[in-house]
């Protein structure tokens, strides 16, 4: 029987796969996690219920609004946080979110740093925006494995 962390992590590695190669996460894909995460807290199959639930999606939702708001976020990566924070309720997804900040500003140096030698192109690094999905998958994967 998958757990929801396995069924988390399977929509996480989608989002990430449509994220490098479209820049972009489909709707389909964060309504689909919505729904089992909604089902996963009301059947109690991890260790969070249906509130813990909805406060974590509430938290990834307010952690990523005010930076979409700026124009440094998609609207995708605000909705797979808080879609992630259904499977790992309140406090895990606030580390979630802080591991991923930092993924995020790693990965934001990496491609800087492949840009400034002109290389950009031949490693598929075409566009200064980044595939935020993998900060937060990576910050997911931190909390998840601590």
């Amino acid at each position: 029987m998958l757990t929801p962390h396995a069924v988390l992590i399977g929509l996480l590695t989608g989002a990430v796969w449509w994220d490098i190669r479209y820049r972009r996460i489909p709707n389909a894909l964060i309504v689909t996690g919505l729904v089992l995460g909604v089902l996963s807290a009301t059947l109690k199959l991890g260790d969070i219920n249906l509130p813990q639930a909805i406060i974590g999606a509430f938290i990834g939702f307010g952690f990523f609004i005010v930076p979409y708001a700026f124009g440094r976020l998609g609207a995708g990566d605000v909705k797979l946080l808080a879609m992630a924070g259904l499977f790992l309720g309140p406090l895990a997804t606030c580390k979630a979110a802080l591991y991923a900040m930092m993924a995020g500003g790693g990965l934001a140096l990496f491609y800087w740093a492949v840009m400034q030698t002109g290389k950009g192109n031949a490693v598929g690094i075409r566009r200064k925006d980044l595939p935020y999905a993998l900060a937060i998958s990576m910050g997911v994967a931190v909390e998840m494995l601590t």
